[in-house]
């Protein structure tokens, strides 16, 4: 081989090696600006969740070493009825939806393989 055609290949190589770090580059480009993008969208939505987070007041924190411990004692209550309320509800929802599936009427069904 001549010394030419290694000139040759060796160019080649490396506009196909600038060639796929372009591509590369332009892809890396395409994706930071949907990236930058999106973010635009996130800093909206965020000011949007700030501005309606100033209107609720912020309760200040009261430690409850120094509360009443009857206050305590009553929230606590409190708190325990709502969520056994909810887990009482959900158990129900859970029942109602097995009744329905192990009492299913079975004649309400068309099967496609059934003659009439």
């Amino acid at each position: 081989m001549p010394w030419w055609s290694w000139v040759l290949i060796w160019f080649g190589l490396f506009l196909l090696l600038v060639g796929v770090l372009a591509l590369f580059a332009w892809r890396l480009f395409q994706k930071l600006m949907v990236a930058l993008r999106e973010l635009e969208k996130l800093a909206a939505a965020a000011e949007i969740l700030h501005a309606a987070g100033d209107n609720t007041p912020e309760q200040p924190f009261r430690s409850a070493v120094s509360q009443d411990m009857a206050d305590v004692h009553a929230r606590r209550e409190a708190e325990r009825e709502k969520r056994a309320e909810r887990v009482e509800i959900r158990r129900n929802n859970r029942v109602n939806r097995g009744k329905l599936l192990t009492r299913a009427d079975y004649r309400q069904y068309l099967y496609l393989t059934k003659r009439t």
